[in-house]
């Protein structure tokens, strides 16, 4: 009866090690009230991420974005909507702003107005989505935890206002007849156990596509610097 009792003990212990080995924890799914609540909460004192952006075959972009003081972002994008792909590169540090120019590989600096160049860094990071989570969600499910990259994260989808994607819908509705009457659409919607967002999936009316954007690296120290000034092309040149 002893050996049973001992053997019984034993394997409970061995599973509640398996359990633990393999990341499992208790999470409370959020719910349309909390969730945009929660995710800003996850990513107000973030110190640096990195985003990366791919819609259809007709735009991506990468960025990797620092908050700390002075606040700066590198971005790599290209476009392909016209049938001709462009590229282009944008740092900025602080409120200095720095476009790469295709033609020599020089650096152009663009004024800014003091403040604006952060503010803009802020609001072009994850806080750009959070505040469309803050008033465009129409109804929220929770499917459940999923893996991504050998991550366990937590999956939702979103039925979103189509009115918070802005001017931006405007100019799409002009080109892609459908987006003219679009009301709602969805998105797929994957955040940490700490509901810092992984990965957002949206998905448009043809010929759009998909829109991919993940997010990774949080926190993960970085260094963005301005170009070498011998880099930085002259007004006159």
């Amino acid at each position: 009866m002893n050996t049973r009792r001992t053997v019984a003990t034993a394997l409970a212990v061995v599973a509640s090690l398996a359990l633990t080995a393999c990341g499992s924890k208790s999470y409370t799914p959020l719910t349309q009230a909390n969730f945009a609540k929660q995710v800003s909460l996850a990513a107000k004192d973030v110190k640096s991420v990195h985003m990366t952006m791919k819609a259809s075959s007709l735009l991506t972009y990468d960025a990797t974005f620092s908050f700390r003081a002075p606040v700066a972002m590198q971005l790599l994008t290209s476009t392909n909507a016209t049938g001709t792909l462009q590229t282009a590169a944008i740092r900025v540090v602080g409120d200095a702003v720095y476009i790469q120019t295709a033609a020599n590989g020089k650096w152009a600096k663009v004024p800014a107005a003091p403040g604006t160049a952060a503010s803009q860094v802020k609001r072009d990071g994850p806080l750009s989505f959070v505040n469309q989570f803050k008033n465009g969600v129409k109804s929220i499910k929770y499917v459940g935890p999923t893996r991504i990259d050998g991550e366990t994260v937590q999956h939702y989808t979103l039925v979103m206002d189509a009115s918070q994607l802005g001017t931006s819908l405007l100019a799409l509705a002009a080109k892609v007849p459908s987006f003219a009457t679009l009301k709602t659409y969805k998105e797929q919607v994957y955040v940490s156990d700490q509901n810092l967002l992984r990965r957002i999936t949206i998905t448009f009316p043809a010929p759009v596509g998909t829109d991919q954007v993940d997010f990774v690296d949080w926190n993960v120290p970085v260094t963005i610097k301005a170009p070498a000034p011998s880099d930085i092309a002259s007004s006159g040149s």
